[in-house]
């Protein structure tokens, strides 16, 4: 697609954090394009919940059926592994989003290169370890996440999970700080939710 006759430039922004010890770390940012997160959606793998039992009609007790005459499954979504295999992959999707946002600043690299394993998840397992490595504070990586999702318009529950894991298990450092970018409010989402049935 064209506009005007010329094909439209992805957004690119800096961000600049200003640590409580004085010294400014600077990123540089690009709009994910169109496809980034359903691409990442398709490589990294959702977790599924345990069986719970058969649906049944409330008042009478019945087992139900779908349409192909098959019992239906109620599936246990507060189940402790699952919720947490469900953290690490709201994590792990992330991950992959900010680091495409980051991919053309020239003063950001990354050692875990995507060629260098066999799967998108082996990748964000080791992409994930070098931001918690990388000396930034959580309140940083997490105001570089909602940075990624304000240039990008993502309003997904998923990042706004795994902002909040970040919080929980992500990189911490002294001299963390707040960044400062261009007249943008901050993104609100929801929290974590789920049904018991599938």
């Amino acid at each position: 697609m064209k506009i005007a006759g010329k094909k439209p430039a992805l957004d690119t922004r800096p961000i600049v954090f200003q640590r409580r010890n004085g010294q400014p770390i600077g990123f540089t940012l690009t709009a994910l394009p169109i496809g980034t997160d359903d691409r990442y959606n398709r490589e990294l793998r959702h977790p599924v919940p345990p069986f719970k039992d058969y649906a049944r009609e409330p008042k009478t007790g019945e087992f139900l059926y779908d349409r192909d005459g098959r019992l239906i499954h109620t599936y246990d979504v507060q189940d402790p592994k699952y919720r947490e295999a469900r953290r690490r992959r709201n994590r792990l999707w992330t991950v992959c989003m900010v680091v495409e946002a980051l991919a053309n600043d020239p003063n950001v690299e990354f050692e875990s290169k995507r060629e260098n394993f066999k799967t998108t998840e082996e990748w964000a397992e080791a992409l994930y370890r070098e931001f918690c490595e990388s000396g930034l504070a959580m309140g940083e990586l997490n105001d570089l996440i909602d940075a990624v999702m304000t240039l990008s318009g993502l309003r997904t529950d998923e990042m706004e999970r795994a902002r909040a894991d970040f919080s929980q298990r992500g990189a911490s450092a002294p001299g963390g700080g707040s960044p400062t970018t261009p007249d943008e409010p901050k993104p609100t989402g929801n929290t974590e939710s789920g049904s018991d049935s599938a």
